[in-house]
């Protein structure tokens, strides 16, 4: 599943999308991590695949962490002067 979410340069419009490749309200939940991070000018892919255990509704807790992580790992990494 993949989310974006990025500044318009010719009109300064937030654009965002988002697709859950079949993981229902995942790309949803992400779009609004990104959202409430305030996070722009950013793509997140998250892959998941099944490994024999059903992890019900606690998958997008595991999903939005994965995005959380990469978003924190970026903000701190000192080249982030594109991600806001």
């Amino acid at each position: 599943m993949f989310v974006y979410r990025f500044v318009d340069p010719l009109g300064g419009i937030v654009r965002s999308d988002n697709d859950e490749d079949g993981e229902h309200h995942a790309g949803g939940q992400l779009a609004e991590l990104l959202r409430i991070m305030e996070v722009t000018n950013l793509v997140i892919v998250v892959s998941r695949w099944y490994g024999g255990v059903h992890l019900g509704p606690t998958r997008f807790k595991h999903i939005k962490n994965a995005a959380r992580d990469v978003i924190n790992i970026i903000r701190n990494s000192g080249d982030n002067s594109e991600i806001k």
